[in-house]
C-alpha cells in the first residue's frame, strides 16, 4: 500500500500561469516525492511525498501510483517540464574518453543485471568528465509517458554529484546519501572524484561496515575526514547512531543555497530531501 506522508503546497501554486512550472518526481523503492518549481519566480512552491510500507519494485510502485493518481494534489496542475529522478543502485560511471553510446548497455550489464525491456540511459557529468549510465525501468517509463509530456530522466547520483561539484569552495568530503536500504557513497578530494558507489544494506551494521571499508580503501581518517549525511533518515535511526559512533566529523547536508524555497518547505529538515 502507498500512503501520503505529507503535502506542503504554497497557495500561490493555484495562481501560477498555466504550464509555467517544472515538476520534479523522485522515485525510489521506499517513496515517491513530487516537488514543484515556479520558473517565473525561481522558487520551489510545493512538495508532496507518498511512502511505502515496505520496499517495492518499480512495477508495484507504478501500479500503486496509477491507482492513486487522482488523490495526488500536486498533479492537479499542468507543467511546462517534468524531471524524473530515478533513485536506484543500478548505475555506473564511465570516463568520457572511454565512453561509446553504442556500448552503453554493455557497460551497465557488466555490473548489473537487467530485464530485456529495460533501457540504458546516460547522463553527462561534465564536472568529472564522465558519463553516468543507468537502467530505466520499463514500468516507470510506461507510467511517465502515460501522464506526462516533455519529460526527462536523471539518476539520483547525477543530481548529487552535480550538487557536490557546483559548490564555490570545494571541500574534501565523504557524501553519504541513504534511501531505504541503499547507501550511496561519494568521496571528493579537492576537485577530484575519488570514489562513487552504492551499497545495499540489510542492517545498520552492514551500513557502517561498507562506510568504514571505503575509509580503509582510501586511507581516510574516520576521526577527522568530513562526512556529509543526506537522505531520508533521522538522528534516532540505528544507521545514524552507528555512523555517529565510528565517524567523528559528521554534518548534515542542506539544500542548494542558490535556490529558493517557500516558507512551508523550510520546516522540513534540509538533508531529508536534499535532491529535490
Amino acid at each position: 500500500m502507498i500512503n501520503p506522508d505529507f503535502s506542503i503546497i504554497d497557495s500561490s501554486l493555484a495562481n501560477s500561469p498555466n504550464n509555467s512550472n517544472t515538476i520534479v518526481i523522485k522515485v525510489s523503492s521506499v517513496n515517491v516525492t513530487y516537488s514543484v518549481f515556479d520558473t517565473t519566480r525561481n522558487i520551489f512552491v510545493a512538495i508532496e511525498s507518498w511512502g511505502l510500507k515496505e520496499q517495492w519494485n518499480f512495477n508495484q510502485i507504478m501500479q500503486a501510483l496509477d491507482e492513486n493518481q487522482e488523490k495526488i494534489k500536486i498533479l492537479k496542475q499542468n507543467f511546462q517540464k517534468v524531471i524524473v529522478i530515478i533513485d536506484s543502485p543500478f548505475f555506473t560511471l564511465i570516463p568520457d574518453e572511454l565512453y561509446s553510446p553504442d556500448n552503453a548497455k554493455d557497460y551497465l550489464a557488466f555490473n548489473h543485471t537487467f530485464k530485456h525491456n529495460e533501457k540504458a540511459l546516460t547522463d553527462n557529468i561534465s564536472n568529472v568528465a564522465s558519463k553516468n549510465i543507468y537502467w530505466l525501468p520499463f514500468d516507470l517509463d510506461v507510467f511517465i509517458s502515460k501522464y506526462f509530456t516533455n519529460y526527462e530522466y536523471r539518476h539520483i547520483s547525477t543530481i548529487l554529484l552535480n550538487s557536490v561539484f557546483s559548490e564555490t569552495k570545494m571541500q574534501d568530503k565523504v557524501l553519504v546519501n541513504i534511501s531505504g536500504n541503499n547507501m550511496l557513497i561519494t568521496v571528493t578530494v579537492g576537485k577530484e572524484l575519488k570514489y562513487c558507489n552504492t551499497f545495499v544494506f540489510h542492517s545498520a551494521e552492514d551500513s557502517i561496515f561498507y562506510l568504514l571499508n571505503v575509509f580503509t580503501q582510501l586511507k581516510l581518517n574516520p576521526d577527522s575526514f568530513p562526512v556529509l549525511l543526506t537522505g531520508e533518515f533521522d538522528e534516532n535511526s540505528a544507521v545514524y547512531n552507528l555512523i555517529y559512533k565510528y565517524i567523528r566529523n559528521i554534518s548534515f547536508g542542506s539544500r542548494p543555497s542558490a535556490l529558493q524555497y517557500f516558507s512551508g518547505i523550510n520546516y522540513i529538515k534540509p538533508h531529508l530531501y536534499f535532491s529535490i
